[in-house]
C-alpha cells in the first residue's frame, strides 16, 4: 500500500480519525506560512498536509486511497511471478500520473457530495420559506378589516413578542423581525403606488443593507476569531503559552475567554440573523404578492405585517 499521505502525517495506515487530526494540527502549526514567512517549502510541504488530511479524514476517499494502493501492490506481486504480463514492466506505474488521476476523482467525489449538499439544503431552505409563510399569511389573514378591532390584534402580537423577548437572542430576533416586517411593509406600498418603478428604489436599497451586514458580520467574525486566538495563544508555543496563563491567573484566564466566547456568539448571531432575514423576506414576498389573492386582502396582510413589526420593534425600546 502507498503511504504517502500517512507518511506526510507522520503516521500509519492504523492510525484512527483522532490520530489524524492530532497530527494534523501539530503539523499544520509548525509549518503554517505565518510562522515560516517566505519559506516556500513550509508552505509547500503546509498544502500537502491539508490535502493529506482531506483525504483521510473523509471515509470515502480513504477507503478508495488504501484500496487503489492495494489493487497496484497486488498486481505487481502478479506481475513478479509471471501470472501477469507486461510489456514495460519497470514502466507501467507513473505514481506521479496515479496521484494526478487519483486526484481528479477525488475532486470529482467532491464535487459530486456539494452538488448533493446544496441540493439537500435548497430543497430544505424552500421547505422553511413555505413554512414560515404558511403561518405568516395564518396570522395576517386574522387582522380585522374592521379598525375598531385592531386593538385585540395588537394586544394578541404584544403577547407573542412578551414572550419571544425572553428567549435566548430574544431582543435581536424581535428587531431582526420587526426591521423585515417593517421593511416589506413599506416596499409593498410604494409597489402599489409605482408598480415596478418601485424596484428601482428599493433593490439599491436592499443591495447597499445587505453588503452593510455582510461586512459587519465579516468583520465581527475576524475580530471573535481574533479573541479567541489571543485568550487560547494559538500563535504561541505551548510553553510560552503556559507561561503566559500561569501569569494572568485563573480569574483573569476565565474573563478573557469569557469575553472572547461572547465576540463568537455575537458573530454567530450575525450569520443567523442573515438567514433569518432571507427566509423572512421571501415569506413575506409569497405572502404580498400572491395573483389568486385579492388585493384589499392583500393591502389587509400589509397592514397587519407593519403593525407586527411596528409592535416588535416598540417591544424592545
Amino acid at each position: 500500500m502507498d503511504t504517502y499521505y500517512y507518511d506526510l502525517l507522520e503516521i500509519n495506515s492504523q492510525s484512527t480519525d483522532i490520530d489524524i487530526k492530532k497530527a494534523y494540527r501539530r503539523l499544520a502549526f509548525i509549518n503554517h506560512p505565518d510562522k515560516n514567512p517566505g519559506d516556500e517549502n513550509a508552505h509547500q510541504k503546509f498544502l500537502e498536509i491539508a490535502e493529506a488530511y482531506q483525504v483521510l479524514t473523509d471515509p470515502e476517499l480513504r477507503a478508495q486511497y488504501d484500496k487503489d494502493y492495494q489493487l497496484y501492490e497486488f498486481a505487481r506481486f502478479l506481475i513478479a511471478i509471471g501470472i501477469l504480463e507486461t510489456s514495460h514492466p519497470n514502466d507501467d506505474f507513473d505514481p506521479e500520473r496515479y496521484r494526478e488521476e487519483q486526484e481528479k476523482n477525488r475532486e470529482q467525489i467532491k464535487q459530486e457530495k456539494i452538488t448533493k449538499f446544496h441540493e439537500e439544503m435548497k430543497e430544505k431552505r424552500e421547505k422553511r420559506v413555505i413554512d414560515v409563510a404558511e403561518k405568516l399569511i395564518e396570522r395576517l389573514d386574522l387582522f380585522p378589516s374592521d379598525p375598531q378591532k385592531e386593538k385585540g390584534f395588537r394586544i394578541s402580537i404584544q403577547r407573542e413578542a412578551e414572550h419571544l423577548k425572553l428567549e435566548s437572542f430574544g431582543v435581536h430576533i424581535l428587531n431582526t423581525i420587526g426591521e423585515v416586517f417593517i421593511s416589506k411593509g413599506n416596499e409593498y406600498g410604494w409597489y402599489r403606488s409605482f408598480g415596478r418603478l418601485s424596484a428601482a428604489y428599493y433593490y439599491p436599497h436592499e443591495k447597499y443593507a445587505a453588503a452593510r451586514d455582510t461586512a459587519k458580520t465579516v468583520w465581527n467574525l475576524l475580530d471573535a476569531q481574533k479573541a479567541i486566538r489571543e485568550a487560547r495563544l494559538d500563535d504561541m508555543e505551548e510553553s510560552d503559552a503556559n507561561k503566559i496563563k500561569q501569569e494572568r491567573g485563573i480569574e483573569e484566564q476565565k474573563l478573557i475567554e469569557t469575553i472572547a466566547s461572547g465576540k463568537m456568539l455575537l458573530s454567530c448571531w450575525g450569520l443567523v440573523r442573515k438567514d433569518l432575514m432571507g427566509i423572512l423576506k421571501e415569506a413575506c414576498n409569497l405572502a404580498l404578492y400572491d395573483p389568486n389573492i385579492q388585493s384589499d386582502s392583500i393591502e389587509r396582510r400589509a397592514k397587519g405585517l407593519m403593525i407586527i413589526g411596528k409592535v416588535f420593534i416598540d417591544m424592545i425600546k
